[in-house]
């Protein structure tokens, strides 16, 4: 059940697309978790459970103090032109080999 970093950040993308075209956060993962061949109440569960939070627990721990969103960081600084154009310099920063 677990996502390579290409599926995670599939997944984030189409939940992102998808978030203010549809009513609920729910409906965009089942839509987005349909889209990538993955089972939205098998990802639900894992979410909900105690594994999702302990992850999401481990995620914000490692945040680093911030003021407002969003607050994005690129190799550890953060990044005023990411906000303006987040797949550039996505795209720019970590070329594929």
């Amino acid at each position: 059940m677990y996502f390579t970093k290409t599926q995670s950040l599939d997944m984030a993308a189409c939940m992102a697309k998808l978030w203010f075209k549809t009513d609920y956060a729910n409906q965009a993962g089942q839509e987005c978790a349909s889209k990538l061949g993955r089972n939205w109440n098998e990802l639900k569960e894992c979410l909900n459970g105690p594994r999702g939070k302990t992850l999401l627990k481990q995620i914000a721990d490692q945040t680093v103090p911030h003021r407002g969103v969003p607050w994005i960081l690129i190799n550890g600084q953060r990044s005023i032109e990411a906000q303006k154009n987040l797949l550039k310099v996505v795209c720019d920063t970590y070329k594929v080999r």
